[in-house]
């Protein structure tokens, strides 16, 4: 089993959150991953966290209830990992691998679900792909980077409003956001 997971795994950055707060969330994990067999399938677990997931090629397939969503490449899927509605998977009769790059953090599971009730699942990707992939440490494998508790809840704040950038009204355009900044 360990040789099979390495084999998916490109590479991968562990947070090192030194000293955690309380009430902020957390960043555990970031991996770029490749699948290629139609029994891959990440069914919702009985655990904490959430994941933000981007494909960069190949066919990738969200499950929210009972409607299926492909994930193109440039495009994201945001749930918590114990969420019933949620399966994702590498589509049947996918021609070429699914590459995809995702973060694991855990403690913004409510803000998670109600930007799931808010928008829905599927975003795109914008720049989370460059953030993302700037953990990569040259060619290790495995990396760690230490944050502190308030770098690593910033990392996860500025991910969640990138990926839902152009979903929000602005504020600052209406007369009561004029009116709060006079």
């Amino acid at each position: 089993m360990l040789n099979t997971y390495l084999k998916i795994r490109r590479w991968e950055a562990h947070f090192d959150v030194r000293r955690p707060l309380a009430g902020l969330p957390e960043p555990q994990l970031v991996v770029e991953e490749i699948q290629e067999t139609a029994s891959y399938r990440i069914a919702p677990r009985d655990s904490e966290g959430s994941q933000i997931s981007i494909t960069l090629s190949g066919p990738g397939v969200l499950r929210v209830g009972a409607e299926d969503c492909e994930i193109p490449p440039g495009s994201a899927f945001l749930h918590n990992h114990n969420d019933p509605a949620t399966t994702y998977f590498y589509r049947p009769g996918g021609r070429e691998p699914w590459r995809f790059l995702w973060i694991a953090f855990n403690g913004a599971e409510e803000t998670v679900s109600d930007l799931n009730r808010r928008y829905g699942y599927l975003f795109p990707a914008g720049e989370l792909i460059p953030i993302l992939a700037g953990f990569r440490q040259g060619q290790a494998r495995s990396s760690v980077e230490p944050l502190t508790a308030l770098a690593g809840a910033r990392l996860v704040y500025r991910l969640l409003e990138k990926l839902t950038a152009g979903r929000e009204e602005p504020f600052f355009g209406t007369p009561a956001g004029r009116l709060a900044t006079a």
